[in-house]
């Protein structure tokens, strides 16, 4: 009896041994979990098992010191044992869990909330022809796409530029040239991050556009800027016939006048018309001076007045 109680307890420490000293069999065939926090400030987790990713892993991630972080919740990992979490707005401990086939690993991360750098930037640029491009950028200086692009004319001006879009794939918006120097507030907005900027966009120099567009020409470009940029609106394209009308008073000096009025034209065949009366009158008293036929009651040799009589009075009837 002694000796199988011997050899029990022996067995009893060999197991608890096996169990417990780092490096047995129940710590290698644990998850590791690790994390890495980019420039951008997200974070990569990755769950691996003995050197190998463990995809479909249960990630659960918790803010620690009940502080606030988005990236708090359940996640699971893809083919590579990998996923993404957002960035924090400010500095946090987090406590990262992963499980897979009854196999778990814990891990803690000091997650830092970007710098000023990581934001948003705005900018504005003008081309010689007077139209502009909205550039937005993040820390890096790389387009942001599909961010939100607001631009308002300030004091109560009107630009036609002026209302809401979306930044195509390099990060710009595209806005027509003003019709008048105006001054305009951009404000982005993409990821929860917002930047503005105030611009002043001026007409563009005499010369510098092609003097020869027709009117119709124009309102079709100005037509083309509203479809490319999904703002298409009957109501803006008539505002801006309105206010670009070749024939109103102040329409630029590349614009052509347009056709003149009925009251012009009338104008003009009233002078032709009394010119043209005014020249048959004198023809017609030009006759009487020159030699006209006998007069009746000329001095003639024979009776009726046939004869070779005096000319007739050089001033004959009008």
């Amino acid at each position: 009896m002694r000796t199988a109680g011997h050899t029990v307890l022996v067995a009893a420490l060999v197991v608890a041994a096996v169990a417990f000293v780092p490096g047995g069999a129940m710590a290698a065939d644990g998850l590791d979990v690790s994390g890495d926090q980019t420039d951008d400030g997200t974070v990569d987790v990755t769950v691996t098992q003995n050197g190998s990713a463990v995809a479909n892993a249960t990630v659960t991630v918790e803010a620690v010191n009940n502080t606030t972080y988005a990236g708090t919740g359940t996640y699971e990992t893809d083919e590579n044992g990998t996923l993404g979490l957002v960035a924090p707005e400010q500095n946090v401990t987090v406590n990262v869990t992963a499980s897979a086939d009854n196999a778990t690993g814990s891990t803690t991360l000091d997650l830092v909330a970007p710098t000023d750098e990581a934001d948003l930037s705005v900018a504005v640029s003008q081309a010689t022809d007077g139209s502009a491009t909205v550039s937005v950028t993040n820390a890096t200086g790389a387009g942001v796409a599909n961010a939100s692009v607001a631009v308002t004319a300030v004091d109560n001006a009107t630009y036609a530029g002026s209302g809401d879009y979306t930044a195509d794939e390099n990060g710009t918006v595209d806005l027509p040239a003003p019709e008048q120097n105006v001054t305009v507030d951009v404000t982005a907005s993409a990821n929860d991050r917002t930047a503005s900027t105030t611009t002043t966009l001026t007409v563009a120099e005499e010369g510098d556009e092609n003097e020869t567009d027709s009117f119709g020409a124009r309102v079709s470009a100005y037509v083309g800027f509203l479809q490319a940029n999904g703002n298409m609106s009957g109501h803006a394209v008539a505002e801006f016939v309105t206010a670009n009308n070749p024939g109103a008073d102040n329409r630029p000096d590349h614009v052509d006048p347009g056709p003149k009025d009925d009251g012009d034209e009338a104008d003009e065949e009233d002078e032709s018309e009394d010119g043209d009366d005014a020249d048959t009158e004198d023809d017609e008293r030009g006759n009487g001076n020159g030699n006209g036929n006998a007069g009746n009651n000329g001095n003639g040799n024979n009776g009726n007045g046939n004869g070779n009589g005096n000319p007739g009075n050089g001033n004959g009837p009008p």
